[in-house]
């Protein structure tokens, strides 16, 4: 005897989304080496899913993922606290 679940398309539709994007954010992470290490911004973004800066510097004040201004104008971020957000604001 089988049983099948039912879900409806469009939760379906956002479970999958969730699973995307946890899927590359978990393939971003694994290209940097160890976890204390500061990450550039564009692969911080990458890993957030993230396509504009000021979302992701406001994420950054807003959440506690700690980062240094270099020069002005290159953020780093820190890659423990990137994968400590994800942790947390993941509803799966």
């Amino acid at each position: 005897m089988s049983s099948f679940v039912n879900i409806p398309t469009s939760e379906w539709r956002k479970l999958c989304n969730e699973i995307a994007f946890i899927k590359e954010g978990l393939k971003a992470l694994s290209m940097s080496s160890t976890s204390n290490e500061w990450i550039s911004e564009a692969v911080a973004m990458e890993i957030l899913g993230l396509k504009d800066k000021r979302t992701m510097r406001k994420k950054a004040t807003d959440n506690h993922i700690n980062f240094t201004c270099q020069g002005g104008r290159k953020y780093k971020y820190l890659n423990k606290d990137i994968k400590n957000y994800l942790r947390q604001n993941s509803t799966l």
